[in-house]
C-alpha cells in the first residue's frame, strides 16, 4: 500500500493602513496529490482546490485610547504555562477587546461563538420546525495579565451559553 504525498500551503496577508486600523486574511490549503475525491486538488485538472480560511480579522484601535478591538475569525487561546489550554485555544469567530490598564495590569474581555447548527455542509438548515432556533453556543471570558518585578501571573474566566437545540446540549447535566 503507497502512502499520499501531501501538501499543505498557508498564506497569509496582512492590509495595513495605519498603526490603528489593519486586517488579516490567512489561507490554508491541504493536498493529497492524485487522490479522487477528499481533500481534492491535487489530481489531473486540478480543479477542487480546497482552501480553508484559518484567520480573518479586523484590528483597530478606538480613537483617541488604547483599547484594541479585533473582530473576525481570530485565535483566542487562554493562558497556561505549558502547551495550550485545553479549554480554550482555538481559531474561532468573535470579538476581543483589550487595553493595558497600568504599566502592571492589561484586561482582555471577549465574546466568541464557536459553535450553530444553522448551516449544515454550507448550507442554510432548515428553521421551519422551530428545532434549530436555539442550536448555537457563544462563550464570554476574561484575562487579567499581571506583570510587576514579583509576580507574573494571569487570572482569567470563562462561561457560555448553550442553547437546548445545540450539539452539545445533552452532554452537560443540568
Amino acid at each position: 500500500c503507497m502512502r499520499a504525498s501531501r501538501q499543505r500551503l498557508r498564506t497569509q496577508i496582512s492590509f495595513i493602513a495605519d498603526e490603528n486600523l489593519s486586517a488579516l486574511l490567512n489561507l490554508e490549503a491541504n493536498n493529497e496529490w492524485g487522490r479522487q475525491g477528499g481533500n481534492g486538488g491535487g489530481r489531473i485538472d486540478a480543479d477542487q482546490a480546497s482552501f480553508v480560511i484559518k484567520r480573518a480579522h479586523l484590528d483597530w484601535t478606538i480613537p483617541n485610547t488604547q483599547v484594541k478591538t479585533r473582530m473576525g475569525i481570530q485565535g483566542i487561546n487562554m493562558p497556561t504555562v505549558t502547551f495550550g489550554n485545553p479549554t480554550l485555544n482555538a481559531d474561532v469567530a468573535g470579538i476581543t477587546v483589550s487595553s493595558q490598564l497600568t504599566p502592571e495590569l492589561g484586561l482582555t474581555v471577549f465574546w466568541a461563538r464557536p459553535y450553530d447548527r444553522e448551516s449544515v455542509n454550507g448550507t442554510a438548515a432548515e428553521q421551519r420546525d422551530g428545532l434549530n432556533s436555539l442550536d448555537d453556543m457563544d462563550v464570554f471570558g476574561f484575562t487579567l495579565p499581571i506583570k510587576t518585578d514579583v509576580v507574573r501571573m494571569t487570572p482569567w474566566g470563562m462561561f457560555a451559553f448553550i442553547g437546548k437545540d445545540s450539539d452539545f446540549y445533552n452532554e452537560f447535566p443540568a
